[in-house]
C-alpha cells in the first residue's frame, strides 16, 4: 500500500463530508416541497405540514454528527444509528414517491404508477441514503488507517505554525518536544 499521509486521510474525509452537506441540503429543499405537498393533501395544516421534512433533515444531520465522532474516537456506532438512518431515509422516499406510486389513491399493487416520476422523487432520497451509508464507511476506514499510520507533523502544540496532530480520546497525548515511537 502506498505511503499515506494522515493528513490527506483527513482531508478526503473532510472533502466526503462537504459533498454530503451539499446533497443533504439540496436534498432537503427538493424533498421539503414533496413531503410538505404530500401531507396538506392529506389535511396536515400547512404550517405542521412544513415541518415534516426538516424533522427528517435534522434527525439525519444529527445522526451523522454523531457518528462521526464516534468513528473518530474508533467506536462503532450502535445499531440503532443504522436504523435511524433508513427509516429516516426510506420515510423521506416513501412520502417522495407516493403520488407517484399512487396517483388514483388506492392503495395496493401500483396500477397508475409514473415509473418516471418514481425515479425522479426518488433519486434525492435515495442519494441521501446511500450518501449516510457511504460517509459512514468511510469514517471508520479512514478511522482503521490513521490507526495505522499514526499521526504525523511537529508534535508541539504551541507552535502556531505547526499543522494540528491527529489525537484521539482513546491514545494519550503526547507531550510537547517529544515524539511518539514507531
Amino acid at each position: 500500500m502506498k505511503q499515506i499521509e494522515a493528513r490527506e486521510a483527513v482531508g478526503l474525509l473532510r472533502n466526503m463530508t462537504r459533498v454530503l452537506c451539499v446533497v443533504g441540503i439540496l436534498g432537503l429543499v427538493f424533498t421539503t416541497v414533496n413531503v410538505t405537498r404530500f401531507a396538506t393533501s392529506r389535511h396536515v395544516p400547512l404550517p405542521i405540514a412544513v415541518l415534516l421534512d426538516p424533522m427528517i433533515g435534522t434527525a439525519l444531520t444529527g445522526i451523522l454528527c454523531v457518528d462521526a465522532r464516534l468513528a473518530a474516537w474508533g467506536i462503532r456506532p450502535p445499531a440503532w444509528s443504522t436504523t435511524l438512518r433508513w427509516s429516516a431515509g426510506s420515510t423521506a422516499a416513501l412520502m417522495n414517491t407516493w403520488e407517484s406510486l399512487w396517483p388514483d389513491g388506492q392503495i395496493g399493487w401500483p396500477n397508475q404508477a409514473d415509473p418516471a416520476a418514481v425515479l425522479l422523487h426518488l433519486t434525492p432520497a435515495l442519494l441521501l441514503i446511500t450518501l449516510t451509508e457511504t460517509i459512514a464507511a468511510y469514517r471508520r476506514t479512514v478511522t482503521d488507517l490513521l490507526d495505522q499510520i499514526g499521526p504525523t507533523g511537529p508534535t508541539d502544540p504551541t507552535d502556531p505554525t505547526a499543522p494540528p496532530t491527529l489525537w484521539r480520546p482513546d491514545r494519550p497525548r503526547q507531550p510537547p518536544n517529544r515524539t511518539r515511537p514507531p
